[in-house]
């Protein structure tokens, strides 16, 4: 987590301090609600990074298994194109044996 979050983190937590006892709440109440609103801020922004490696690593696989399934298409369609004029090939001499049986 960068210095940037925990110091917004820790800086409402203070405003949430601050704000409580402005209000006129006595300190033994001020103290842990600062502090549980910190917790909470740091668990939400665990999970968001928790989320963020997720979805990082998701994108290497998805890239991953394009990339293979890329090149599998390729490779299937050089065969048919061999299969294709093996084929092409194999009916122009059928035509031919045909042609001369019908004459």
């Amino acid at each position: 987590m960068s210095i940037r979050r925990i110091l917004t983190i820790a800086l409402f937590m203070v405003v949430t301090f601050l704000s409580l006892k402005g209000l006129g709440a006595p300190e033994w109440a001020a103290v842990p609600v600062s502090i549980a609103a910190g917790q909470f801020l740091w668990s939400k922004e665990r999970r968001r990074a928790e989320r963020e490696n997720q979805t990082a690593w998701l994108r290497q696989i998805i890239m991953t298994n394009a990339l293979l399934v890329e090149m599998k298409l390729n490779d299937v369609m050089m065969k048919m194109g061999k299969l294709g004029g093996d084929v092409g090939d194999a009916n122009d001499g059928d035509e031919a044996q045909t042609k001369a049986q019908l004459m």
